[in-house]
């Protein structure tokens, strides 16, 4: 295989490849060993097909040369692209020369590189250390998320509650027109969490699978989008299932849960801390 390197820019490089005529024939030939024992065609029991008939069909024949040259385009570029100590950071472009019978394969790859740096000079005559200050309230808050993340859900056959998780089909009503064609289905939403417009969430508590609710809200006056910014619109909800939070306690099983062999609340805010620490630092 012969291969030449052409730096198009400081970020752009062109491989241009060329594999021997044998390579591409032996490649070919295992290609047709391979398709003859797994081809369906009518007239041969499966598997069973001879590589000469193959070998005679264009069909055929043409289709298993075209996976052959895929393989070769494939393996000789990833070698390529080693041997040259090259760092792709995009996709390559492959662009291949119509293949003669007996001849060598040449195709040619454009793709981005990381750009060369060169040595960089730096001298500090001095460096600050930044001083780290975890709170408590800070470790707290780790801790919470921390249970949040193991929570699981349970579905319940009640109204739905503050805090809970409900999943439902949702269309909107804006100026008279229903957006059926955006209609959301199967939505998972946390009753508290306040990711909706006002009012669309509270507007839930208390509902049971199967209830429908149509909601009167506002859009925003800082809506993103000017035309609907401040105006009235109304969804439609279908409730489909309602599940409710089994958060984990905060004891000596959820400690080890995190990896904290003693078990002790206290040794598991300490690491939390320590890891808040680090990560300021950085």
């Amino acid at each position: 295989m012969q291969v030449s390197v052409e730096k198009i820019s400081s970020t752009e490089c062109r491989l241009t490849i060329v594999v021997p005529a044998e390579q591409v024939e032996q490649t070919y030939e295992r290609q047709l060993q391979a398709f003859a024992k797994k081809a369906n065609i009518k007239g041969f029991r499966p598997g069973k097909v001879s590589v000469a008939y193959i070998r005679q069909h264009q069909a055929y024949s043409e289709g298993v040369r075209q996976e052959a040259l895929g393989e070769i385009m494939q393996t000789s570029l990833e070698a390529a692209i080693k041997e040259n100590n090259l760092m792709p950071i995009s996709q390559p472009r492959v662009d291949p020369k119509p293949p003669l019978a007996n001849q060598p394969f040449e195709f040619t790859a454009s793709f981005e590189v990381l750009p060369e740096i060169g040595p960089v000079q730096c001298k500090l005559d001095s460096i600050e250390k930044l001083a780290v200050v975890v709170t408590t309230e800070d470790v707290d808050r780790v801790v919470e998320q921390l249970r949040k993340q193991y929570t699981t859900w349970k579905e319940v056959d009640r109204p739905a509650q503050e805090k809970d998780r409900v999943v439902i089909d949702y269309y909107a009503i804006f100026e008279g027109n229903a957006d059926m064609d955006n209609k959301v289905q199967n939505f998972p939403l946390e009753l508290g969490s306040k990711i909706m417009l006002p009012g669309f969430e509270d507007g839930l508590i208390g509902a049971k699978v199967g209830d429908e609710r149509t909601l009167h809200l506002s859009f925003p006056a800082d809506f993103g989008v000017a035309d609907k910014a401040g105006k009235p619109v109304d969804f439609v909800i279908q409730v489909k299932q309602v599940f409710e939070a089994d958060v984990p306690p905060l004891d000596e099983k959820f400690a080890q849960k995190l990896g904290i062999e003693s078990g002790q609340i206290e040794d598991l805010k300490a690491q939390v801390k320590q890891s808040l620490e680090q990560e300021r630092i950085v």
